[in-house]
């Protein structure tokens, strides 16, 4: 289900608002979820940013929490 979430986002960001690529981020201590969008074709971009300390996002168990960003190229339908 998850994937079909993903590639629909994917389409209408595509088909939409014209986007060339599609960016994320993943927690750095889960590489779990860097694995599975690696499996959908985004790759790590080297950029990083330190988990918000904003309590919207929710309060870490963890110390020293980052993001890496991800991205996709979204190329036409075939």
């Amino acid at each position: 289900m998850a994937s079909l979430l993903l590639h629909t986002a994917e389409e209408y960001a595509r088909d939409t608002w014209e986007a060339q690529r599609m960016r994320l981020w993943v927690i750095k201590q889960r590489p779990e979820l860097t694995a599975y969008y690696q499996r959908r074709g985004y790759q790590l971009i080297g950029t990083t940013l330190p988990f918000p300390e904003d309590s919207r996002y929710g309060i870490p168990k963890v110390a020293g929490l980052c993001l890496l960003a991800m991205e996709k190229a979204l190329t036409l339908p075939a």
